[in-house]
């Protein structure tokens, strides 16, 4: 009995012979071995589960388009409008838990809960920018740092300015990417931001570091002052210190760490 069988990247293979329920080393397709064809099927598998995985970290959902945008809040509900945080992008990552980045300053600005208005999504003639408001909820971080990020020096730090360099979407997932200047060195930041669940919510936070010179180290201050908070580092960094607690990162790659709140 003759059977055809797809083969890889959708090419017919050629006809095998068929003998009661499974092909031996010595059951030959075509002109090749069976075992050939069996490492072409174990190819075919490795692709789907790698698909599989790209598609299942793709389909989390966010509460709106678009979930990244620039905004203002206005922290402290003052009738003036000039006393808002300009500057910021807003990251809606579920309906109920937001991310604001601080294009000024160098990295997360503030995390809080409450679901966040509808302002945003259509531009209008203000003064002093798109102020996002929330129903409901509490700020649970606030990290006032004027510049989050430093450069060290064989471990001592140096001034260092972050400059905001935009930030770009792979379907719904945003990367956040800074540079950090110390003189003529030059070290590129981005952040990928992600709710976990976890007290009054978590979030976590990963940042691939690019151009360290040897020698160097980036450190990122975490501390955000509301509510009590807990930072841990899965990999590629060290946390150390309470107040003023540090993110240190020695080698370029890549750092995962979370954080929650009570």
């Amino acid at each position: 009995m003759i059977a055809y069988i797809t083969g890889y990247a959708g090419i017919p293979s050629p006809p095998i012979e068929r003998r009661g329920l499974g092909c031996s080393d010595h059951v030959r397709v075509g002109k090749y071995p069976a075992r050939f064809w069996r490492l072409g099927m174990r190819k075919r598998i490795c692709c789907v589960v790698v698909f599989a995985m790209a598609s299942l970290a793709m389909a989390q959902t966010r509460p709106r388009t678009p979930f990244v945008f620039r905004t203002a809040i206005n922290e402290a509900n003052a009738s003036r409008p000039n006393d808002n945080k300009n500057r910021l992008v807003a990251v809606l990552l579920n309906s109920g838990f937001t991310a604001l980045y601080s294009t000024q300053d160098g990295g997360l600005y503030m995390t809080r809960t409450g679901t966040p208005g509808e302002t945003n999504k259509t531009y209008s003639q203000v003064t002093f920018g798109q102020v996002l408001s929330f129903s409901g909820g509490a700020v649970l971080h606030r990290n006032t740092a004027s510049q989050k990020w430093e450069i060290l020096n064989n471990g001592t730090a140096v001034s260092s300015k972050n400059v905001y360099k935009g930030f770009t979407l792979s379907g719904n997932n945003v990367a956040l990417r800074y540079a950090v200047v110390a003189g003529a060195s030059t070290v590129s930041i981005s952040e990928t931001p992600e709710y976990v669940a976890g007290g009054s919510g978590g979030l976590r936070r990963t940042i691939t570091v690019a151009g360290l010179e040897a020698g160097q180290s980036v450190r990122l201050r975490l501390n955000g002052g509301v509510a009590t908070e807990t930072w841990a580092a899965q990999s590629g960094g060290t946390i150390s210190g309470t107040n003023p607690m540090y993110l240190t990162v020695s080698a370029n790659g890549t750092a995962i760490i979370t954080g929650s709140w009570n």
